[in-house]
């Protein structure tokens, strides 16, 4: 399970979901948090989940598509 609480626009979640996207990430692919924490096959494994919490309303909008595209329930991201 990874929580990102105060998740702004989502980005830590991106790293999480879609690390190709991020080639620069040095959360990804420097610093290696994720490989760390959920083994080198993280981008692929089901078993993982994403929480991101985001008080702000303005973020609202990006984070339900993040959801969908993440196959969560959307509801849950607002």
């Amino acid at each position: 399970v990874f929580i990102d609480a105060g998740a702004n626009r989502g980005v830590h979640v991106r790293f999480l979901t879609e690390p190709r996207a991020f080639p620069m990430s040095r959360y990804v692919h420097q610093w290696r948090i994720f490989e760390q924490a959920f083994g080198e096959a993280f981008e692929d494994d089901p078993t993982i989940c994403a929480f991101g919490f985001e008080p702000n309303p303005e973020h609202a909008e990006r984070l339900r598509a993040l959801a969908a595209r993440c196959h969560l329930d959307a509801d849950a991201a607002g």
